[in-house]
């Protein structure tokens, strides 16, 4: 993760009941949708989408379409079309969808299947966030640079999130160069075994070497 990266996912965990449930608008094949921020973990931002059960019957929309043919139910009964997702409930639960927003397609998957409507959630990270020109993620770039604004000009807030992230990185860095030397050590091991036992390691040995058994 960059530092632009950590650096909002700082100010998020330090005050996330500023984007917590906010509400952001989206166009998909002429039909308008509403999506909430539901979650933010270590790396993404959870962007989700309610479709009730009477509006995926009624509406010609794409998310609803795609829903209802998943669900696979051929009534025009908005209480059966409930009873048949809540019946497959178990085969259509992380069943995934695409949803082309503002001309870029994204992947969904169904995330909730309630009495009322059905849930479907994508995952959209802190890196696409501060890097990705995609609607999805340039709209939560100026949102978040909106409602953190104070944070994100705070001198010493700043300083310290840095701070942070710099020691993160040194950490980060020592356990990769720890892992390759793990690696290098198991390979100096693997050759001194292959040489003691008169193997090449090599998968084709080349004509005239000696293998012995």
């Amino acid at each position: 993760m960059d530092y632009e990266a950590f650096k909002i996912r700082s100010v998020i965990f330090a005050n996330h009941f500023k984007i917590d449930k906010k509400p952001i608008f989206f166009e998909s094949g002429n039909f308008n949708y509403k999506f909430l921020i539901l979650d933010f973990g270590h790396n993404a931002l959870d962007i989700s989408s309610f479709s009730r059960y009477s509006d995926i019957i009624s509406s010609s929309g794409p998310i609803e379409k795609k829903l209802d043919r998943l669900i696979g139910s051929t009534s025009t009964n908005s209480s059966v079309l409930k009873s048949t997702a809540l019946k497959r409930k178990r085969y259509l639960l992380d069943e995934k969808i695409t949803v082309n927003i503002n001309g870029q397609d994204y992947f969904f998957k169904i995330d909730g299947i309630g009495p009322q409507a059905i849930k479907i959630t994508t995952q959209i990270t802190y890196d696409e966030i501060t890097t990705s020109d995609k609607p999805v993620e340039s709209t939560l770039r100026d949102l978040i640079y909106t409602l953190y604004r104070g944070q994100l000009n705070n001198k010493l807030t700043l300083e310290k999130i840095e701070a942070e992230w710099q020691s993160k990185e040194a950490h980060n860095h020592k356990v990769h160069e720890e892992v390759l030397r793990e690696e290098r050590e198991r390979e100096l091991k693997k050759k001194k075994v292959m040489e003691e036992l008169g193997l090449s390691d090599s998968p084709n040995p080349i004509k005239g070497d000696k293998i012995r058994w």
